[in-house]
């Protein structure tokens, strides 16, 4: 929790073309599949994780186009997020995913604004 660590995480999404935010939830889905696997006896299952779903409600203000700068307060995106772990998934690569599925999301305008 510190100004560097922040300035690292930063640089390290920008480097690798995902969000702090597309991260920080991949981070979140890779922890469930650590805590399921750990509760099958702690190899990953020959069955695989199981598929993981959440619903993410985000303000998107800040990414709408064309920007509608101070007179929008809220724009809010709801999107399901779909999470399949394998023992080859790294952060990273459910970091792009979860960005590629925000970036389709904002391409179908599934968002509604509140001035």
């Amino acid at each position: 929790g510190s100004k560097a660590g922040f300035e690292n995480l930063y640089r390290v999404c920008k480097e690798h073309g995902v969000t702090i935010g597309s991260f920080s939830f991949a981070a979140s889905f890779m922890a469930e599949a650590v805590v399921h696997i750990r509760n099958k006896g702690g190899d990953f299952p020959s069955a695989g994780v199981p598929t993981q779903y959440s619903d993410v409600v985000a303000n998107l203000r800040e990414r709408v186009e064309p920007s509608a700068g101070e007179a929008l307060m809220l724009c809010i995106a709801e999107a399901t997020y779909e999470a399949s772990i394998t023992q080859d998934t790294t952060v990273l690569s459910l970091a792009h995913k979860i960005s590629a599925r925000t970036k389709e999301m904002l391409k179908e305008k599934r968002f509604g604004c509140l001035p």
